[in-house]
């Protein structure tokens, strides 16, 4: 997996990883490898959050100001919710 050396990091560094609900509900429909991986991370550096109306109605107005299209609003919901609960980067 090519994102190994950054999850090992992360997990060792104990770096806190923002959960989006757009994200627990992806992970939903995710290929088995993934869900499991996903399941490895310790839960003391998981934060899940819920899509607050606040991260909705951000995510919205990304589409609303033509950023880009409602195809893309769970993007948008991810881009929100990291901006809005503070997140240093978002990784994708």
């Amino acid at each position: 997996m090519d994102t190994q050396p950054f999850f090992n990091k992360v997990i060792n560094d104990k770096i806190t990883i923002i959960i989006s609900e757009t994200v627990t509900t992806e992970l939903e429909n995710a290929p088995e490898r993934v869900r499991t991986f996903f399941n490895s991370i310790p839960k003391n550096i998981l934060k899940v959050v819920d899509n607050t109306d606040e991260i909705r109605t951000l995510a919205n107005k990304y589409i609303e100001a033509n950023i880009v299209t409602k195809k893309y609003l769970p993007d948008c919901e991810h881009i929100a919710a990291a901006t809005i609960n503070n997140a240093d980067v978002i990784v994708s």
